[in-house]
């Protein structure tokens, strides 16, 4: 079993309450929505499919929340195993999980700790792994519960890697193991977590609804008035493709070099962020490599910064230590803090309030969580201190923000995008026909919002009274999608941004998990007469493989077939999965004339192919190969002129 649970927010995105008793917390007391994710997660384990996870955005306290489960864990004299990947980590959440009354070991090599004496341990991977099979260290400790910080960081399809090593081990010793995750950013490869592996979501809290309710700062973006000063990294795309995450380190090395030949431009951007700084507590400046951040410190305050890097650690004074710049930087004793890849989870450092992205960016998984640095409120002895903190400033010097945008469904994205179109000139903005407030011009919907709210619906509203038609509201924003920039939930018909990954209003996943649909704009250039199509079997007979030979010069990286570039689709119509039913179903609205349904309908792929001559051949299609000749096709054309995406 498979699912999303659509069932864990409301219909505005926010989660849902639920009640019901909770552990002891000792000296914390969680707030509202951590308990309600506790009982969603001993719900979890009362009905227990698989490995499950929560969400929780940076900021929610899903430590407390994991706490509290760890606490319900002790009462039943089980034994657990919390699992992170760095010793930061684990030691932040060892002490946390103390002031909740759980009592815990810490084992971890890089934090110099080895310790087994509780029922409830809290390691790093690589040591745990290694002290499975060693006498004396963990070769006998049998666990009921695993729990995973940063879920989405388990290679669940390598089953060498460390965690899968630790789980197939743990799996052995008891088979009634309880894995159960965290994170916030719910996928993998920039692939939905729900899958293969991880059976399904049993909560979520958003970090705009924890924005709503004070929790996080909100996100602000630039000022204007440095648009034109930024790197050109054009060579560097954000692909979107499911089998990468960020760039490899050759790929970052390259960036770098190009970088380092325009130090002109890294001095105009330091010089930007700094002014941008003067009134604010700490920026997070992040970087190619440790050569391009030693060429942005240069230009930064002498004593003022500290550098974190796998490759080395530096202060202005020369070689320093990543455990003293943390330190200095969360007491407020230097302003720019710059790194590479290793500041991006597990790190809390609350003064941070602006973040510089000065080296392009392909994950946005890490993206999410880079920025989720800067949105932590102050402890409570900073604001003694007379420190503020309104909200977290986004300075983007690689337009990795804009290429994301064209790719994902995401908030920050969308607002990044809308308040650089919003100082564009009127003619370039677009009028919304429903309530005609103006967007700009890479809006997917309109992003006009409510002035009143009737009952559990909102009617949207614009100044001067209703709007004279019919346009209600799940999330309390205009429902206008512009042009053909959004697709229908196949469970409950709701319209969604094209590139949402769930349904905003039943859950259910949108993005075919075995596949990420690139958004990015069509062009003239991506159409392509088609030769012939072809239908047969996949090799295991459950499926449909669809393919076009396509007329004209070979693409570079497109397969290729008989001379001609090939694109190929695969339908699974006997598939129970939605995202499975809603493709095939796609399909047959695309190529088939509606009388010809129920001659296929509830078939099997077998007996589907026996009919293959009711399907229409495009006479063109959109094409472009990813990495590995896997084919997107985005538009298809018939001989009658008409035109599907």
């Amino acid at each position: 079993m498979t699912t999303n649970n659509p069932h864990i927010m409301d219909h505005r995105g926010n989660p849902v309450p639920i009640n019901g008793i909770l552990p002891p917390t000792h000296k914390v007391t969680p707030r509202d929505y951590q308990g309600w994710m506790y009982q969603a997660i001993a719900g979890g384990i009362r009905n227990y499919i698989g490995p499950f996870f929560a969400e929780a955005s940076v900021g929610a306290g899903k430590t407390i929340a994991m706490g509290m489960v760890l606490s319900r864990i002790q009462q039943t004299k089980a034994r657990s195993l919390v699992l992170a990947r760095a010793g930061e980590l684990c030691k932040q959440n060892a002490e946390a999980f103390w002031d909740c009354g759980v009592k815990n070991s810490i084992f971890s090599a890089s934090l110099g700790i080895k310790s087994n004496h509780y029922p409830i341990i809290v390691g790093t991977e690589g040591t745990v792994v290694n002290a499975l099979f060693r006498e004396g260290e963990l070769d006998e400790f049998k666990p009921d519960y695993l729990l995973i910080d940063e879920a989405h960081e388990v290679p669940f399809d390598d089953p060498n890697s460390q965690y899968m090593k630790i789980i197939i081990e743990l799996l052995e010793r008891n088979p009634n193991l309880k894995i159960i995750g965290f994170t916030g950013t719910p996928y993998r490869n920039n692939m939905d977590l729900v899958g293969e592996f991880w059976k399904q979501c049993v909560y979520r809290i958003k970090s705009k609804y924890l924005v709503d309710r004070g929790y996080l700062v909100p996100d602000i973006f630039g000022t204007g008035d440095d648009s034109d000063i930024k790197y050109d990294l054009h060579e560097w795309k954000v692909h979107g493709d499911e089998d990468r995450e960020d760039y490899s380190q050759s790929e970052l090395d390259a960036m770098q070099e190009k970088i380092l030949q325009s130090e002109e431009i890294t001095r105009d951007i330091v010089a930007k962020v700094m002014h941008h700084a003067e009134h604010r507590n700490c920026v997070l400046i992040t970087g190619a490599g440790l050569k391009h951040l030693q060429q942005i410190a240069k230009y930064l305050p002498t004593g003022s910064w500290g550098i974190v890097t796998s490759q080395g650690c530096y202060i202005s004074e020369g070689e320093g230590k990543r455990a003293k710049i943390l330190e200095a930087a969360y007491d407020g004793k230097i302003k720019y803090l710059l790194q590479c890849n290793c500041l991006i989870t597990g790190v809390d450092i609350p003064l941070i309030d602006t973040s510089v992205i000065m080296r392009k960016i392909a994950s946005l998984r890490i993206l999410e969580q880079l920025m989720g640095r800067g949105k932590r409120l102050l402890k409570d002895f900073q604001i003694a201190a007379g420190l503020l903190k309104h909200d977290h400033l986004i300075l983007d010097y690689t337009e990795t923000f804009e290429e994301m945008h064209e790719l994902y469904c995401d908030p920050v994205l969308e607002a990044y995008v809308q308040q650089a179109d919003a100082k564009k000139k009127d003619s370039e903005l677009i009028e919304c026909p429903v309530c005609y407030s103006k967007s700009g011009i890479r809006a997917r919907r309109c992003g006009n919002r409510p002035l009143e709210i009737e009952g559990t619906q909102q009617l949207v509203r614009v100044e001067g009274g209703v709007i004279d038609i019919e346009n209600y509201s799940i999330d309390g924003r205009c429902e206008w999608f512009f042009s053909d920039l959004y697709r229908v939930c196949p469970g409950c018909n709701t319209p969604n941004d094209k590139m949402s990954r769930d349904c905003r209003k039943c859950g259910i996943t949108l993005i075919d998990p075995n596949k990420n649909l690139v958004g990015k704009h069509y062009t003239d250039a991506d159409w392509r007469e088609v030769k012939s199509m072809n239908m047969r079997l996949t090799k295991d007979g459950n499926g449909i493989l669809v393919s076009y030979l396509l007329h004209g010069e070979p693409a570079e990286g497109a397969k290729v077939w008989d001379g001609c570039e090939q694109a190929t689709e695969v339908f699974f119509p006997s598939k129970k999965e939605k995202w499975a039913q809603g493709m095939w179903a796609d399909f047959k609205r695309k190529h088939a004339h509606k009388d010809w349904h129920p001659r296929i309908n509830g078939k099997t792929a077998k007996v589907i192919i026996n009919e293959s001559a009711i399907f229409d051949c495009p006479v063109r299609i959109t094409h472009r190969a990813k990495e590995g000749g896997k084919s997107i096709i985005h538009r298809k054309e018939f001989s009658s002129g008409r035109v599907v995406d």
